[in-house]
């Protein structure tokens, strides 16, 4: 085996299991970069040399499992599985290139905390949606393009450890898709092709962002710009002419549009963007909400059996890989459901009814819709504890700039969390720290897997003297709860916080057992880590952390991710059990 003190080693035994947390992505960043030979590689994997040989070369012929699935618009998708071994290497490959990899903001697909909503979400209320496909995303990419990546900047990696990272990542010179390592690496090689087009939608008063093969241009300007698109002949498929700039970009990047995707959509007619409708906001097709409500209605007139053999025989068409169970009635139910409120929000009346209607069905599967009444207690709170509440504006060596939610802890310090802060180069706390004012010296929880940090005010005392009361006794589950949170620049209000109402789903320690988390029933967005939970009596009970748990469903059931809070056990650990 691996060198059992190679402490990235250890961490990545097993990465396939719950059980394993993630590595820090600083000691992987480290390690990552500095390979120099195949067997660093090994080393990086935790895997023996000679057992990453074998996964590549002596059984690289039956690691894969091919088959073909049905396309929901005709013809097949070929299906390239890795199993065993190679499976296991690849899993572990895809958690460290997620961790190196430093996405373009206009990135969506394959990313953390971005989804299909984020992406739509760029494009809300625009005169012209141009939605354009790339044509075989996954087989464009051979292992040349891959090996050349790894050896180019940012990565400028050695050429023998960047052919065996190509070695892992490609099955008959391409991009295998059913792959783990296939989505993270189409995104690094589309990062030079998303910088060129930023630049280009920039240039043309445009918004873009990418989902996968999934391109999207919008503006609100009179004139769609001819650089992009011509709808000369029609506003779809061949009809539509790309323009010579747009076409250019992608073809010099080594892909292919797909004309038969391809639509230029007005703002007086339907516009969508990666299935979901944007003319006034982010929505689901209402034939999806049709559907969710007639397996309900299934569900309460008959009995679930019933239901379960209708929903198989009408509608569930869905082709699966040979080893997928069938994915059960209400697993399905409650992924759509889920889906709902992550395009429509966790307080949209359509998705509370139809959650109220499911809870009364089986408890088990969701928790209850949050007290009606929590708005109402809140407004007692909410005018005293808003000004403690700051936006934290956070700018990264990449020029990139994010926003989280920081927290009046006591006159000394602000409270946040721990992953807004790192690796960043400049931080304004809005109010009250001033644009020049440097990164502080901020400190964080020792054990590194808690996501909570401190940052001292020094001379930059707050006006408030005011301060929350702190809950230093355990929530319960059913408990109603509010966020306070400045959301990022998509959702939040303008000059103040915005307020969002949950309930205690459940409290569970990490599969370590380490550490103590919260799920609760707010749907936490961009900008909002870091902000203060807190409970009926207005008491501070937890602070809202990086959301990065996500449900491994079934194929052809939309996953459900669980939003989580630390107690604030935990900050008193940090500040001594003292607050002043």
């Amino acid at each position: 085996m691996a060198d059992k003190q190679n402490p990235l080693a250890v961490k990545l035994t097993h990465v396939n299991s719950p059980d394993t947390p993630e590595p820090a992505s600083d000691d992987v960043s480290v390690a990552f970069f500095g390979m120099k030979t195949p067997h660093d590689v090994s080393d990086l994997l935790g895997v023996e040399h000679a057992q990453l040989k074998a996964a590549l070369y002596w059984r690289h012929r039956t690691n894969y499992r091919v088959f073909e699935l049905s396309k929901r618009r005709g013809g097949t998708r070929v299906i390239c599985a890795p199993t065993g071994v190679l499976r296991l290497i690849q899993t572990r490959l895809s958690h460290i290139l997620q961790d190196v990899y430093q996405p373009k903001p206009c990135v969506h697909g394959f990313r953390r905390g971005r989804s299909i909503v984020t992406n739509a979400r760029q494009h809300v209320g625009r005169r012209y949606v141009l939605n354009v496909d790339l044509k075989d995303f996954f087989p464009s990419v051979n292992f040349g393009r891959v090996r050349g990546m790894f050896m180019a900047q940012p990565y400028s990696l050695p050429p023998k450890v960047a052919t065996v990272l190509a070695q892992i990542c490609c099955y008959k010179n391409e991009l295998p898709q059913g792959a783990p390592t296939s989505p993270v690496v189409s995104n690094m090689i589309c990062a030079r092709m998303d910088s060129e087009l930023q630049r280009l939608a920039r240039r043309h008063k445009c918004s873009y962002s990418r989902y996968a093969d999934d391109l999207t241009f919008s503006t609100t300007i009179r004139q769609f710009p001819s650089a992009l698109a011509i709808a000369r002949q029609g506003w779809s498929g061949p009809s539509l002419i790309i323009g010579n700039a747009l076409g250019g970009i992608i073809e010099s990047n080594g892909f292919t549009l797909n004309e038969a995707k391809q639509r230029l959509m007005l703002h007086d007619c339907h516009q969508e963007v990666t299935g979901l409708t944007v003319n006034k906001y982010p929505n689901p097709k209402r034939a999806y909400v049709r559907q969710v409500r007639g397996m309900l209605n299934a569900w309460e007139k008959y009995d679930l059996p019933f239901a379960e053999r209708e929903f198989r025989e009408k509608c569930d068409g869905r082709q699966r890989s040979p080893d997928r169970k069938s994915v059960s009635f209400a697993s399905v139910v409650r992924g759509k459901l889920e889906f709902l409120a992550m395009v429509k929000g966790p307080n949209d009346p359509v998705y509370l009814a139809l959650r109220r209607r499911l809870h009364a069905l089986d408890q088990s599967l969701i928790g209850p819709v949050p007290s009606t009444t929590a708005m109402g207690w809140i407004s007692r709170y909410y005018q005293k504890y808003r000004d403690l509440v700051h936006m934290v504006e956070i700018h990264m060596p990449t020029d990139e700039v994010r926003s989280g939610t920081a927290f009046v802890l006591d006159r000394a310090r602000l409270a946040t969390a721990r992953h807004n802060l790192a690796g960043a180069t400049k931080v304004i706390i809005s109010p009250p720290w001033p644009d020049n004012t440097p990164v502080p010296e901020w400190s964080s929880h020792p054990n590194e897997k808690i996501d909570l940090a401190l940052l001292p005010l020094g001379d930059l005392l707050l006006s408030s003297v005011a301060q929350f009361p702190i809950r230093t006794e355990r929530l319960e589950e059913g408990e109603d709860v509010v966020a306070i949170a400045w959301a990022s620049v998509a959702q939040r209000q303008p000059t103040k916080p915005g307020v969002y109402p949950g309930v205690v789903e459940s409290i569970w320690p990490t599969y370590s057992g380490e550490i103590e988390m919260i799920q609760v029933s707010i749907q936490f967005g961009g900008g909002m880590s870091g902000a203060p939970v807190i409970d009926k009596e207005g008491r501070l009970a937890g602070v809202v952390i990086e959301n990065t748990f996500t449900e491994k469903a079934e194929e052809g059931v939309p996953v459900r991710q669980y939003y989580n809070i630390l107690p604030t056990k935990y900050l008193l650990e940090m500040v001594g059990e003292s607050v002043t």
